[in-house]
């Protein structure tokens, strides 16, 4: 549990853990899906929308199927965009 960060700057993508952790990549967005390209096999898809300042991720896939850790970081709450 904590407080994760993800930060998208002109196809740049940097997720910032609580701990410290987290990762960085490129991104590219076609209308409502998101690929994040991370390393050479670990690319994350999603489809996302926006409402507001609240954006959902859903239908997250990565690493041939399994998304389990994905998921939670990316699915299992709302992110809430800051200014």
């Amino acid at each position: 549990p904590g407080v994760y960060r993800m930060i998208f700057d002109a196809g740049e993508w940097t997720l910032l853990g609580p701990n410290g952790d987290g990762g960085q990549g490129s991104y590219t967005v076609f209308r409502d899906h998101i690929e994040v390209d991370i390393a050479e096999d670990y690319t994350i898809t999603a489809r996302w929308s926006l409402d507001g300042k609240t954006l959902t991720f859903t239908d997250i896939d990565c690493c041939g199927g399994n998304a389990k850790g994905e998921t939670v970081v990316w699915a299992s709450h709302p992110w809430v965009k800051i200014d």
